[in-house]
């Protein structure tokens, strides 16, 4: 932590908590608000969007760009058109609340020496092979099958 700016603390949340947040990461997906809500996600245009700057005290979506239709309609799936949704599913869904202020978290914050710990923020971030991640997803395939093909 000291040396690197992180620690990785392995099986910190049971298989059980695991799967119970993924399925919280689909029914947040499957409930979306409608198309007057729709954010394309962007690590360069965020400062300027309205939507991104305000999400900090509640739930808000961010899609992925090739994600909507000019007219805000998804053109895929809502969970491979989600690019995450944040800023304060600690504060604001129970699960993620639940989680996020657990005894375990404490202790770690005591164990890493830390006075006055604070959650500015969290995340679901939907990492699939779906529009922000398809050319590199496709392309590992292609090389994956490239050396397969150079082993025969």
């Amino acid at each position: 932590m000291e040396r690197d700016g992180f620690a990785v603390i392995e099986n910190f949340l049971s298989p059980a908590e695991v799967e119970e947040l993924r399925k919280a990461g689909d029914e947040l997906a499957d409930t979306a608000p409608e198309r007057e809500h729709r954010t394309v996600f962007s690590t360069t245009q965020q400062c300027k969007d309205r939507y991104f700057i305000e999400s900090a005290d509640r739930i808000s979506y961010f899609y992925e760009k090739d994600a909507l239709a000019e007219d805000g309609s998804l053109l895929v799936e809502p969970r491979v058109a989600l690019n995450k949704v944040g800023h304060a599913l600690h504060e604001l869904h129970p699960l993620f609340k639940r989680i996020t202020l657990s005894d375990r978290v404490r202790e770690v914050c005591w164990q890493m020496k830390m006075k006055r710990p604070v959650v500015a923020q969290s995340m679901y971030i939907y990492k699939n092979p779906g529009l922000g991640s398809i050319g590199e997803y496709l392309l590992t395939r292609l090389k994956n099958a490239a050396e397969s093909v150079k082993r025969l």
